[in-house]
């Protein structure tokens, strides 16, 4: 199997949806830049039809730092992190899969995690939690709406420190290709940040519609890898069915056989795309990296069907921008899966 095999009958991108979504990332956005509301959306904001039924926090960490005392509470994973064999035997993954499942879903684990690299913003700013997002679900009546999931991206000094970091570890997520058993991998950064989103999610699914259509997930920049994450947990841990997964500015969240795993199981993912944007291209497809004074090579790649356009404003951020291009972009219906011709450069590849 490949990551094309499970992709081909994904549902069509809908314009409408997309700008949808993407309304919803712009109130996470709001969430965060609004403490006052203490998670709550107003309620002249939620859209009509939908119900508040959970806010999201995380900690206000260096997530870099975290990492790294992740990886010192963990050496067990570092053999797979600076191996460069993927093949593994069925019964040392279920093993390894086990033990890391175990490890992310510890409190005692999480909160030794907190404490060790709570970073000195955080203190200075008299707050260890922010909000990242919410979920929503349809009331009554609402015949045609989903259960929601939405995340903001990137505010925080310590959350671009996030962005930044490549540090693989596996996860409970396994491959059959070329006969033998691969173990998924994904960006250890963004995995720590959705081990403390996980038991919010899963009480949101308790609170979720049973009667509404589907399940939607979206999110940009930072929370565009969070969508990837929760999208492929909450289609296996929660069999919810159709779920569509709309994101925005996505960063790449794991390799190869994350994708291959994800894309059969997670088949309508669409990825909005400004090709002037720097974040969707980190990390790097293949790069070498010092983990704990080993050289790790690790490579990436992205999940899902991609919608993209081309609006360079001159200025680094606001390419990345939600507000100034990502939800313009998005509601005109400019984004296309059709690929992009460009003049030659002259410069031979």
């Amino acid at each position: 199997m490949d990551a094309a095999i499970g992709s081909s009958s994904a549902a069509a991108y809908d314009a409408a949806t997309a700008t949808f979504l993407s309304s919803l990332v712009g109130l996470a956005y709001a969430q965060f830049d609004h403490p006052e509301w203490n998670g709550q959306i107003p309620s002249s904001q939620v859209p009509q039809g939908y119900t508040q039924i959970a806010a999201f926090k995380v900690p206000n960490l260096d997530l870099t730092a975290a990492a790294d005392a992740f990886l010192d509470a963990h050496p067990e994973l570092m053999p797979l992190v600076s191996s460069d064999v993927t093949a593994l035997a069925a019964d040392t993954a279920a093993a390894l899969n086990t033990q890391l499942s175990n490890a992310l879903e510890d409190p005692a684990t999480l909160a030794a995690v907190t404490a060790a690299a709570t970073p000195p913003q955080a203190a200075a700013a008299g707050a260890t939690d922010v909000w990242f997002g919410f979920a929503l679900a349809p009331i009554s009546g609402n015949l045609s709406g989903s259960n929601i999931v939405a995340f903001r991206g990137t505010r925080t000094v310590v959350e671009w420190g996030l962005d930044a970091t490549a540090v693989q570890v596996p996860v409970p997520l396994a491959w059959y290709k070329d006969g033998k058993l691969r173990l998924a991998r994904v960006h250890l950064g963004f995995l720590i940040l959705f081990a403390f989103l996980k038991p919010q999610l899963d009480a949101a699914v308790k609170q979720f519609n049973a009667k509404a259509v589907g399940t939607q997930v979206t999110g940009h920049s930072l929370g565009g890898a969070e969508t990837a994450l929760t999208s492929i947990y909450l289609k296996l841990s929660s069999l919810l069915t159709p779920l569509q997964s709309y994101s925005q500015a996505s960063p790449r969240v794991g390799d190869s056989t994350f994708v291959s795993v994800y894309n059969y199981f997670v088949r309508s993912t669409f990825r909005i795309v400004n090709l002037a944007d720097l974040v969707p291209i980190l990390p790097p497809t293949s790069l070498t990296i010092v983990v704990k004074g080993v050289k790790v090579s690790v490579q990436y790649a992205h999940v899902g069907q991609e919608f993209s356009y081309l609006w360079q404003t001159g200025d680094v951020g606001n390419n990345h921008g939600w507000q100034i291009n990502y939800n313009p972009a998005t509601g005109d219906d400019i984004p296309t899966n059709t690929p992009r011709k460009y003049p030659n450069s002259g410069i031979p590849c």
